[in-house]
């Protein structure tokens, strides 16, 4: 079984306010799974903004070719797909 996980955490919108800790519990979350669920640096995608600020949840088209990696999966594989949105 394969196991991936794709993380977003974004703290700063330019049609929102700024949020504080997105990113870093994305990283947090990242971090989790490496260290206690078994998931290898190959198998975790972090995204953030200052890590790859190309993909900016303004631009869906970026976002969604960042899960190209993804059709390698078959029905039996895990999936997680992460989020954060915080104030």
């Amino acid at each position: 079984m394969k196991k991936c996980a794709f993380l977003f955490g974004v703290n700063d919108y330019s049609e929102l306010p700024q949020l504080r800790y997105a990113r870093q519990d994305a990283e947090a979350v990242a971090e989790a799974l490496r260290e206690s669920y078994g998931f290898g640096e190959n198998e975790v995608h972090l995204r953030t903004c200052e890590k790859q600020a190309a993909l900016r949840p303004q631009n869906p088209k970026k976002i969604l070719s960042a899960f190209d990696w993804s059709k390698e999966l078959g029905v039996l594989d895990l999936l997680i797909v992460g989020f954060t949105i915080n104030t």
